[in-house]
């Protein structure tokens, strides 16, 4: 790990051998762009010379990790080498001493609020007496209260302003640390803040006025919700706002929220606020504003490409998919997807032997558990999913037989985390029937029993679940 401060890095070597200096020695002066010039400028590294090193500026970096990792007083010295070749060798000597350990953590009194949640969390302290002092615990921890003050309303409260004391007088190579607040951190940074009120802007737009005419105002379970279209439903915009009026400022709670309504698929933007309505109470108050701007609901995509495949079929492919992201008013998503293809054998055996598709399904994916006897909202920023889908598809190989395909299946969708997901279709419902078929391939199947009971009517009803791990 030390090794890898200093610098600047000794040319490298292959084999103990310093092939790209040598090649750079080689190409020499290159006068044009020619076989020296690329040699020397992509094959070849220039020589690291002596005058580039600053053993003290070195020997400082080593001493300032160490110290870093608990070892507070290093010793550190440089010697360097010369061989009769004119090469340098430059040797760090590093005495590393007894590394100092945690004797004990102190928190602040109980003297004010902040003080006193932070002492409140002393349990789950990454400082653990009898460790090693390391100054990236000491980062991690600032880091730790910083978050759970962010979720007990202290709304201004940055992480840079917690600050540590290191006693060494504990003695036997032990250091004592205090927990500290800049005496100078402003006043509003120490206080908790509650949600006031929360105004919630349903089709807000970035570039111009949103409302030309004075919007309906509607309270909604306990939100102002401000609308000029009324497109959604207010109680399903609601239902993804996790703020809550009276309530103790909570970091996550905004995560939450903000996910959850970027995620539910119908809005561009969305931008949480809040304004301090700067009271002389010893607990802050807060009002929120959430800007909302809406996507396009209805879009139509058209897809089409030439499909090759390894069993000799070519042919054109047509896909139209159209959707709409609200169509029941409460960010439902409705899709129509409808595509076919005609496929030919265009050399080698079977040539000229065709079969085309033709089929649609339609998707309706609501933004919520959907289930008989409860109903739940999931405090998470992953917006659950009923869907429900309804296929058809029509197999045609002209000179033998069509095939039809009708698929059904209703169920829940879900993150657990980013990387997790979970789908659940208690009902899978698939039909499959013969259609038309020739007499050609009427006398086929009559030839073969197993293959005709391949292409009997099919009907199954089943359910379906996928664990599904993202690795990206």
């Amino acid at each position: 790990e030390l090794v890898s401060l200093i610098r600047p890095k000794p040319n490298s070597t292959i084999l103990g051998a310093r092939i790209k200096l040598s090649a750079y020695n080689f190409a020499g002066k290159p006068k044009g762009k020619g076989l020296r010039y690329i040699i020397k400028t992509k094959m070849g590294e220039p020589p690291v010379l002596f005058s580039q090193v600053d053993t003290r500026h070195d020997e400082d970096i080593l001493k300032n990790r160490l110290e870093n990792e608990g070892y507070f007083i290093p010793e550190v010295i440089s010697k360097v080498h010369e061989d009769k070749h004119r090469k340098v060798k430059v040797e760090y000597i590093v005495n590393l001493g007894k590394p100092y350990t945690i004797k004990k953590v102190i928190f602040p009194s109980k003297d004010s609020s902040i003080n006193k949640r932070i002492y409140a969390t002393r349990k789950e302290s990454l400082l653990i007496p009898g460790h090693q002092y390391n100054l990236d615990t000491l980062k991690l921890e600032r880091e730790r209260i910083n978050a759970d003050l962010k979720e007990e309303g202290f709304y201004y409260f940055s992480a840079d302003n917690i600050i540590f004391k290191a006693d060494t007088t504990a003695g036997d190579h032990q250091v004592d640390i205090y927990v500290l607040i800049k005496n100078k951190t402003p006043l509003k940074m120490t206080r908790s803040y509650t949600i006031h009120n929360i105004f919630v802007f349903a089709d807000h737009t970035l570039f111009q006025d949103s409302f030309k005419v004075k919007p309906d105002t509607v309270m909604v379970q306990g939100y102002y919700y401000i609308s000029n279209s009324n497109v959604f439903r207010p109680e399903i915009i609601v239902g993804s706002i996790f703020l809550q009026k009276d309530s103790v400022y909570n970091s996550e709670d905004f995560d939450i929220t903000l996910n959850r309504l970027m995620r539910l698929g119908i809005y561009k933007f969305v931008n949480i606020q809040f304004k301090d309505l700067d009271t002389t109470k010893k607990t802050g108050l807060l009002d929120s504003y959430i800007y909302l701007t809406p996507l396009t609901t209805k879009t139509i995509k058209l897809d089409f490409r030439m499909v090759s495949k390894s069993d000799n079929f070519a042919g054109p492919l047509v896909n139209v998919s159209l959707k709409d992201r609200n169509v029941f008013h409460g960010a439902e998503t409705l899709t129509f997807n409808v595509n076919g293809s005609i496929e030919t054998i265009l050399s080698g055996k079977g040539h000229g032997l065709t079969s085309s598709t033709i089929g649609g399904n339609v998707e309706l994916a609501v933004p919520r558990f959907i289930t008989p006897f409860v109903t739940f909202n999931p405090p998470t920023k992953f917006v659950p999913k009923t869907e429900f889908k309804l296929g058809f598809q029509k197999l045609i190989e002209i000179q033998y037989y069509d095939l039809n395909t009708y698929s059904f299946s209703a169920g829940y969708k879900w993150n657990q985390t980013e990387r997790i997901e979970h789908i659940f279709n208690p009902i899978v419902i698939n039909f499959l029937k013969l259609g038309n078929t020739s007499s050609l391939f009427d006398t086929i199947l009559k030839n073969n029993i197993s293959l005709k009971r391949s292409f009997a009517t099919q009907f199954v009803i089943g359910s379906y679940y996928s664990y599904i791990y993202n690795i990206r």
